[in-house]
């Protein structure tokens, strides 16, 4: 994983109908949102994904221009999968802002405020087949 750019400045905060917090405009992945690139090996088994330790308020995955997955903060671990080997994936992850009123899972502190991905790993799958009888 390689870190492309720090975070910037958290969006102010979006609200939608009946004044409910909402996700943030576009424009903000392109520009504030830190942003980490990830080389999906080629020899990647099937099943696998990638486990990102996270934190911000919000974060999406993308190969080439194309979201792949996207994920509110939660405090846990942020898994990936069916991704295209030998494809580079870019995620951006925002911070939330000082003044959101939305709600942070208990334990999770302030880690919401920061925008980061501070581990990646490959957690692989296996399966096999059992006959019965």
């Amino acid at each position: 994983m390689t870190s492309v750019r720090p975070a910037g400045p958290a969006p102010e905060p979006a609200t939608g109908v009946l004044g409910r917090a909402s996700a943030p405009a576009d424009k903000y992945f392109d520009t504030v949102a830190a942003e980490y690139l990830v080389d999906v090996p080629e020899d990647l088994p099937e099943g696998s994904v990638l486990r990102l330790r996270w934190s911000g308020d919000v974060g999406r995955a993308y190969v080439g221009d194309r979201l792949v997955a996207d994920q509110f903060f939660s405090g846990r671990d942020w898994d990936i999968g069916r991704l295209p080997a030998g494809a580079a994936l870019r995620v951006r992850v925002l911070p939330l802002h000082a003044d959101a009123e939305v709600c942070v899972p208990q334990g999770a502190g302030d880690a919401a405020r920061t925008a980061a991905v501070a581990h990646a790993e490959w957690v692989v799958g296996r399966t096999w087949s059992v006959r019965s009888g």
